[in-house]
């Protein structure tokens, strides 16, 4: 009998555990601590005062205008790549733009929906 309840447990948690059926690769941009560091400033200056730009291209040619805004330490969905950078939708006012890998900390799975962690 307690073998029995051993399996309806692990069934239920199975059954409780995420899909991620919608799991795609994300940008998470420096934090607004990196950035102060690197540009002297405080860290609430940063979050109060600094954007990072999308661009309208990133190429060889150059990168366009500014078409978006995203903040420090956010995270986007990838819609595209190149070696200078990634094509992204901002969570801040949905643009789509170019942001350049400097500015990219690391690249991450997330579940579209929820954002929570995932894999591949």
């Amino acid at each position: 009998m307690r073998r029995g309840a051993c399996g309806l447990l692990t069934l239920a948690l199975f059954l409780a555990a995420p899909a991620y059926a919608e799991c795609k690769e994300h940008i998470a941009l420096v934090s607004p601590a990196e950035l102060a560091r690197e540009i002297g400033r405080s860290e609430a200056w940063v979050i109060a005062n600094h954007k990072i730009n999308l661009w309208q291209k990133m190429d060889s040619s150059g990168r366009g205008r500014v078409v978006g805004k995203m903040l420090p330490g956010s995270h986007a969905l990838i819609l595209g790549r190149n070696p200078q950078g990634y094509k992204v939708r901002s969570p801040l006012d949905k643009s789509v733009g170019w942001v350049g890998k400097i500015q990219v900390k690391r690249t991450l799975w997330q579940d579209t929906n929820t954002r929570e962690a995932c894999t591949r």
